[in-house]
């Protein structure tokens, strides 16, 4: 009797450490995907800058705007420091914004943090009337 009661015991530990490892590894593989999505994912950078896509979401301040997913290779591949704001304008089209001599801005969707806010593109120039700064904030 005492050695029956001794592998039931044994045998609803086993069982229970191994409802535990379960548990864990899901619990482990969530946050891991929670973790990658919030912090190490950049959906800034998931295209190509593509002039036809950009303009065709001019004053279409939708939460998925595809001009966010362009803002990173916009940014660093396009334009460029001898770019004028006439140059910009061309490529970009009329801003969403705002525009004066010295920065144009233009809505790219809502992707930054928990996607509740939008975010906006900005293009600044300097005196000269080129490229100085090119960023992206959330409002």
């Amino acid at each position: 009797m005492k050695r029956k009661q001794s592998s039931t015991l044994m045998t609803t530990i086993a069982t229970t450490i191994t409802q535990l490892c379960v548990v864990s590894g899901v619990g482990l593989v969530i946050f891991g995907a929670l973790f990658w999505y919030f912090f190490l994912n950049d959906p800034f950078d998931d295209w190509w800058f593509d002039e036809q896509i950009w303009k065709a979401q001019h004053h279409k301040n939708n939460f998925s705007n595809p001009r966010g997913k362009m803002a990173s290779d916009l940014k660093h591949r396009v334009l460029t420091t001898t770019m004028t704001q006439q140059q910009v304008l061309n490529l970009l089209g009329p801003p969403d914004w705002g525009q004066d001599k010295t920065y144009l801005s233009y809505s790219i969707g809502d992707w930054s943090g928990f996607r509740m806010d939008g975010d906006i593109f900005v293009v600044e120039f300097g005196a000269a009337g080129k490229v100085t700064q090119v960023y992206w904030y959330q409002t």
